[in-house]
């Protein structure tokens, strides 16, 4: 099972094969591989497995320069309320990308606004049709 953040569940559509390095590339890479093949999701509070190879984490918790654990936390809680989902619930992926794909842009725009990933992103968006 692939443990998952709130705010993962929304950004992990849009990687792109960019991150803080490759050790962080390759993480994210084997757990986009783990999703696509139908590993069910389980919502978690706090770091994830993404967060695991991030070198932002300090002790478990979110060192991010752009606020931290408070910022994603409170980004966390945007996602999952409108996806619809809670902290111990559990998903496919596949039902995660239709919720999130039901979603007008006009919410990512607001979501993703300041994300240091959002040039990263936006091909993705593109691509997808928001």
């Amino acid at each position: 099972m692939v443990r998952l953040r709130g705010h993962h569940l929304v950004c992990l559509h849009f990687f792109q094969g960019e991150g803080y390095g490759p050790e962080f590339v390759e993480n994210l890479k084997g757990i986009m591989d783990r999703l696509e093949k139908g590993e069910e999701v389980e919502v978690i509070p706090g770091a994830d497995d993404v967060c695991a190879w991030c070198p932002t984490l300090k002790n478990g918790v979110c060192a991010n320069e752009s606020g931290g654990e408070a910022a994603i936390r409170e980004l966390d809680q945007k996602a999952l309320a409108h996806l619809g989902l809670a902290v111990g619930s559990r998903a496919r992926w596949g039902e995660v990308r239709e919720k999130l794909l039901t979603t007008a842009p006009e919410w990512l725009g607001v979501f993703c606004a300041g994300c240091e990933w959002e040039r990263v992103c936006a091909g993705r968006k593109k691509a997808l049709g928001l």
